[in-house]
């Protein structure tokens, strides 16, 4: 499961003004700041996504789970656990959205805890439940909102349209957003990911480009999983590419977003200056499995020393 809470946490991480307002249902949804989603407890554990937004004149916490299938510990408890945790922490309103991306998951998540004594309410915990396969795609297609565009092939496609058709029409939607290329090929990559729960593997890969490899280091670090398909000379001949284009800039910012996804955004950033003396592409390849998986900073400059 890995490889979803990864593509996940990169996909809010730098798409949440797109995506937040969707799913807290407010348009003029504001994001203020990314939250430090580790709790301290005798279990530490992180929520996906934590943001301090406004609506209107209230400001409060956006908090986002996305689960590729049923959670095994009860999504209600998991919710209730970060929400005091958040309310002790930032004495906020707190919202809480989970994104369920399988189609048979979140079926029976009831979206909400609570329990009374005596006929008289102790406590009510209500969050959404969002389920990809219940909502209308082509619908979602038309905002042309980056943060949704790679959750598209496994919401319910038009009628009557064949999986494989539906899987081009986000695809080709996605490729004509207007963001940079470096981000619209990110997405992509996200979106190769998620679809692995609903599509063949064999389609996914016929629907990947050896440009969208070229250019986007995340999808690189996911193809490793089909070493023995096709894309492997793909990838191979686009980090090949990579070097002779001197792409050292690039890598030095998949690393970074890597280790923002996972740690304080401030503490990462400081980190930049010492990525920088490093004149070796090679070497900044290297690392960026390091960042994607290092389980703290401490053992990301480990790696870094060596």
């Amino acid at each position: 499961m890995a490889q979803y809470d990864d593509a996940a946490k990169h996909l809010l991480l730098h798409n949440a003004d797109t995506l937040l307002p969707f799913l807290q249902d407010a348009p003029n949804l504001k994001v203020l700041r990314r939250l430090d989603t580790e709790q301290p407890t005798l279990k530490t554990r992180h929520a996906d996504s934590t943001w301090e937004v406004s609506i209107g004149e209230e400001e409060s916490i956006s908090h986002v789970e996305v689960q590729a299938r049923n959670s095994r510990e009860p999504m209600p408890f998991r919710v209730a656990g970060y929400h005091g945790f958040l309310i002790a922490e930032h004495q906020k309103p707190v919202y809480s959205t989970v994104i369920y991306l399988h189609a048979k998951a979140g079926r029976n998540d009831p979206g909400g805890y609570g329990y009374e004594r005596h006929g008289k309410p102790c406590y009510l915990l209500t969050y959404r439940v969002v389920r990809l396969i219940e909502l209308d795609g082509p619908s979602v297609l038309e905002l042309q909102a980056p943060g949704l565009m790679p959750f598209t092939p496994l919401m319910r496609p038009p009628e009557g349209m064949s999986a494989e058709r539906w899987l081009k029409a986000c695809i080709d939607a996605t490729s004509s957003l207007s963001v940079s290329r470096e981000h619209r090929h990110d997405l992509l990559a996200v979106l190769g990911v998620f679809g692995q729960l609903g599509y063949t593997e064999e389609l996914i890969m016929s629907s990947i480009t050896e440009d969208m490899v070229n250019e986007s280091l995340l999808f690189q670090r996911y193809a490793k999983g089909y070493a023995e398909k096709a894309i492997k000379p793909a990838v191979e001949e686009a980090l090949a590419q990579g070097i002779e284009q001197g792409e050292r800039n690039a890598t030095i910012g998949t690393i970074l977003s890597f280790l923002e996804a996972r740690f304080q955004t401030t503490s990462v950033r400081s980190l930049r200056p010492l990525l920088e003396t490093i004149d070796d592409v090679e070497r900044l390849r290297q690392l960026a499995p390091a960042a994607a998986s290092a389980e703290s900073l401490e053992m990301f400059l480990e790696a870094l020393s060596h």
